[in-house]
């Protein structure tokens, strides 16, 4: 089958290959214009507008925009029913890929049963409250949801539905019931017919995939449960915020993590804010801070970070949405005083596949002359909970984010925290918890030299911090309130 590729990112990238094993590739089309005539691995960029005579199968590989690209292809007058989508998952340290229709067509149930898709290949029991949590790629938020349920509630019977086989190994299989794991998107339909009927399905977030097949999923579970992710809500287009909304319709209870997101989404879609819940995930690491009996100078020595420095630490993961970058532009400005006294540590230990950015970041803080370190190696809690509590100041000038679990252990140990005021974390100021607003990254850092110029005093105001976060924030005071949204 003739194919064009629409999109020529980072998914077209890793694609490429498994789509010319399966697919005649006629040409890439971008609407980025600057790409025009320039190639994609053997294959020539050419302008949207080559389309427009087109009559062929095209396959959109861009990671956001998707029903952005469905309605500009539309106008060029190409049919749905000839538009495919790309779905692309990371698991084992590889990724996956799967190519879907963006009109739903009929999957076909297959002789494979259903025990063949569970990682654990048990059987099902009848005699327990049976909930499925909905969590297509690998998230420590669904380990301790998982770890806490059980360890609370054992008469509940707890499953996961995933994309990323790995989650075998990084949650307890006491804990879980089945793990039913799935390829494509015909691995999936074939799980969801056959599953038997559950009582209720949490989904870990509102991925386009479970919109796909949203009527199977209202069939099979009694109650469906949604949680809004911040990138679910805050990072992505209108349309394709709009295309979710058919899922969100027959919701029967949608979480959030702040007071702000409820407020936003519930104004988005319309609906009634009596569907929506105030339910924070909890905090797993701040048990481990308690526990620490190592001094601080090893905990240094442990990540490379030099005594006597003031740790400023810059973001906590990978993605650029941390604005690393132009957060280091307006560090290279910070005085010498202040120079001298700190070393600027780069969390970016997740997400998988981040080698190249990471690369720019060092070789930028390398240009600069910067004192850094860049923290690159897997974290468990124990590692976590040691680096929030050597982290002296922490600047978090994220572009979009709901609640930052990072920032909130590090304010746990009493670091201050700057962070943009554009984030949705009027709740926690409402809630007495002290950290600093700023206006723009060069706000943020004029902030941060002024904290560390008095860091003394800084830490002092945020005393109290510890004991509202336990309050609001731990796995004891919220468990009840997930238990209860899955009774």
């Amino acid at each position: 089958m003739d194919l064009v590729i629409f999109g020529t990112g980072i998914n077209a990238q890793r694609a490429i290959h498994f789509l010319e094993k399966r697919y005649n590739i006629l040409w890439c089309v971008d609407n980025n214009e600057s790409k025009t005539g320039k190639y994609i691995d053997k294959y020539i960029i050419k302008s949207v507008q080559s389309l427009k005579n087109y009559k062929g199968y095209i396959v959109i590989c861009a990671v956001n925009y998707t029903y952005e690209i469905v309605k500009q292809l539309e106008e060029l007058g190409i049919d749905r029913l000839h538009m495919l989508s790309l779905v692309c998952t990371y698991a084992d340290g590889a990724y996956n890929f799967d190519v879907y229709p963006i009109e739903k067509t009929n999957y076909y149930i297959c002789d494979q049963v259903l025990q063949q898709y569970d990682l654990l290949k048990r059987t099902e029991k009848n005699n327990t409250r049976k909930v499925l949590i909905f969590a297509k790629f690998y998230s420590v938020y669904t380990k301790q949801l998982v770890d806490n349920l059980h360890a609370r509630y054992p008469d509940m019977e707890l499953s996961i539905l995933t994309s990323a086989s790995e989650t075998k190994d990084m949650i307890d299989n006491q804990s879980i019931a089945h793990i039913y794991y799935f390829e494509t998107m015909q691995d999936l339909y074939n799980i969801l017919c056959k599953l038997p009927q559950y009582d209720v399905a949490q989904l870990l977030w509102i991925e386009e995939i479970w919109v796909y097949f949203t009527e199977e999923i209202r069939a099979k579970f009694n109650r469906l449960n949604l949680c809004v992710g911040g990138s679910d809500f805050y990072r992505a287009s209108r349309d394709d915020l709009m295309h979710k909304k058919k899922l969100i319709d027959v919701a029967d209870n949608i979480s959030a993590e702040t007071t702000q997101t409820i407020e936003d989404f519930a104004g988005f879609y319309g609906i009634d804010i009596a569907k929506m819940k105030l339910i924070p995930f909890g905090l797993e690491v701040i048990n481990h801070i308690d526990g620490i009996d190592v001094s601080q100078n090893r905990i240094r020595e442990r990540f490379g970070i030099p005594s006597g420095k003031v740790i400023v630490t810059c973001g906590h993961n990978a993605i650029q949405a941390h604005q690393h970058l132009k957060l280091i532009e307006c560090l290279k400005n910070v005085s010498k005083e202040i120079m001298d006294k700190v070393v600027f540590v780069f969390p970016m230990t997740y997400p998988s596949g981040r080698d190249e950015y990471i690369n720019q970041v060092r070789q930028k803080l390398q240009e600069y002359s910067l004192p850094y370190r860049i923290l690159t190696d897997f974290m468990d809690f124990d590692s976590m909970a040691q680096y929030a509590l050597i982290s002296d100041v922490m600047i978090h000038v994220q572009t979009t984010d709901q609640l930052s679990s990072s920032m909130l252990e590090e304010m746990y140990t009493g670091s201050v925290i700057i962070a943009g005021e554009w984030l949705p974390y009027k709740m926690l100021h409402d809630s007495n918890i002290y950290f600093l607003d700023a206006k723009s990254i060069e706000d943020a850092v004029n902030k941060a030299e002024m904290v560390v110029a008095h860091l003394d005093d800084y830490r002092a105001r945020c005393a109290g911090n510890k004991e509202i976060i336990w309050k609001n924030h731990s796995w004891d005071s919220l468990i009840s309130r997930w238990h209860e949204l899955m009774e």
